[in-house]
């Protein structure tokens, strides 16, 4: 998933004012300013000062991350001086109040400071998402945290999730598992949170749902596809002792490469008692990773560039699937891409994005143990294992995993397995989402979180399956 670059800036200060005014009248409302990032991009940075009886309650938003409500922590005031920082991530701000009623100062991330000047604004950018569940919930939630360190062999290793439990007996189970890069136990993209969303309407029509976060970043850095399958069988081994659900049948959806863990699963445990994928991944990493970048291409470059990208690409894929190690894939790699660069100019290196600093990133996104791995995965073979109840579902305008292509192949492997299913939903996103174009652009600008005609249809098949 795209990482972004994390803004939690600025806070309140006292200033002596008369008796009549509140004493945060000064700095009370909406500022706003721009973070320049480098000649080309900026984000823009909101704080909301509201009053909280003498004191104030202040928010940051980033809206350009459609991220909002950030709390601060840590922040002192002293003659218009302002600083703060927030020890977690690492984050400074020192600035000031100034005469002309802007906030001025420098904002520090990891060592990099960037100038951040806030004026005040009428109004505040909100995202809506009205398909996010609110409190209070008609059922019960338990939070669960499991031990894994015996699944994956490292001490750090914890499952840290939510339960949802209906009133009464379950009519069955199922874990929500999220797909590719760390996620949340919400699947939260853009403030939608696709995982709470499906949890809430399964749990209100009677099913017990478990979502959880993915292991600790320092450990799930050092996991591959086939840990995080394990992790889902230590999972469906631990929710078979919670007392709520003794003797219900547990089973598994998961979102794009989270519907190949789930097969991956369901292929060698017999105790899988169904299978929702979401998009998911049935196609191998190469030919999945052609299709997205066919779509990146097409937005910035030109046919030839297109062309000679593509192939590029394809050469570095072939090279992921064939070597055996990564030191010789890595070497493979280098070798590969100073053939290709060779007779090049510097202008054109540049235009390429081959740059050695490119060519880095680069490595670093590729040799890694989870990506080298999924490389090597065939997932048509866990699909063709599948023998319980399979509902495979992918979105028309998914540009992350073409449902074409990987509805064929779902299809062709489960051929033999009379409750299997597969249905392409017309208009929607890889998040299920009712979109225009399917790119990832669209995501956050989408108020949708997931189509609830497609959540209506997961829930249908289940109580049908569940039921036969």
């Amino acid at each position: 998933m795209k990482k972004f670059f994390l803004l939690l800036t600025l806070c309140a200060c006292l200033w002596g004012l008369s008796a009549q005014e509140h004493p945060y009248a000064h700095i009370k409302g909406i500022w706003e300013g721009k973070l320049h990032i480098s000649d080309e991009y900026f984000l823009t940075t909101v704080m909301v000062v509201k009053e909280n009886g003498d004191s104030v309650h202040v928010e940051l938003d980033s809206p350009d991350q459609y991220s909002t409500g950030i709390q601060l922590s840590g922040f002192s005031c002293v003659d218009s001086i302002i600083n703060f920082a927030i020890d977690p991530l690492k984050n400074k701000f020192s600035g000031r109040l100034n005469a002309n009623k802007t906030i001025s100062g420098t904002f520090t991330q990891s060592g990099t400071s960037l100038p951040l000047t806030m004026a005040k604004v009428e109004n505040r950018k909100m995202y809506l998402r009205p398909q996010t569940p609110k409190l209070p919930y008609p059922y019960e939630e338990d939070f669960i945290t499991l031990d894994a360190q015996s699944v994956v062999g490292n001490s750090k290793a914890k499952v840290y999730g939510t339960l949802t439990l209906p009133h009464g007996t379950p009519k069955a189970t199922a874990i929500l598992i999220s797909g590719s890069g760390w996620q949340d136990r919400d699947e939260t993209i853009y403030m939608h949170k696709p995982f709470l969303v499906i949890a809430d309407h399964l749990t209100r029509l009677g099913y017990a749902v478990f979502r959880y976060d993915d292991l600790p970043p320092a450990v799930f850095a050092q996991c591959t596809t086939y840990d995080f399958a394990k992790v889902v069988e230590f999972i469906m081994t631990e929710l078979a002792k919670h007392p709520r659900l003794e003797g219900s049948p547990i089973g598994l959806i998961g979102h794009s490469e989270g519907g190949l863990v789930a097969a991956m699963v369901a292929a060698r445990n017999k105790d899988v008692a169904f299978v929702v994928s979401l998009a998911g991944m049935a196609d191998n990493l190469k030919n999945t990773l052609l299709y997205q970048n066919q779509f990146v291409l097409d937005s910035n470059a030109t046919a030839a560039q297109r062309k000679n990208s593509q192939k590029l690409n394809q050469g570095i894929y072939e090279i992921m699937e064939s070597e055996p190690t990564i030191q010789a894939a890595s070497t493979k790699f280098m070798k590969y891409i100073q053939q290709h660069t060779d007779k090049m100019t510097p202008e054109q290196i540049e235009a390429s994005h081959l740059t050695k600093k490119e060519q880095l990133i680069m490595s670093q996104q590729l040799f890694n143990p989870w990506m080298f791995k999924l490389f090597k995965i065939d997932p048509s073979y866990y699909f063709s294992k599948i023998t319980c109840p399979l509902y495979a579902l992918n979105g028309e305008k998914d540009t992350q995993v073409y449902h074409k292509t990987n509805l064929a192949i779902i299809q062709k492997c489960t051929k033999k397995n009379p409750q299997a299913r597969c249905e392409a939903i017309p208009n929607v996103n890889h998040l299920f989402q009712t979109c225009e174009t399917g790119l990832f652009t669209e995501y956050g600008e989408i108020s949708q979180t997931f189509n609830p005609i497609v959540l209506q249809q997961i829930s249908y098949w289940l109580n049908q399956t569940i039921n036969n």
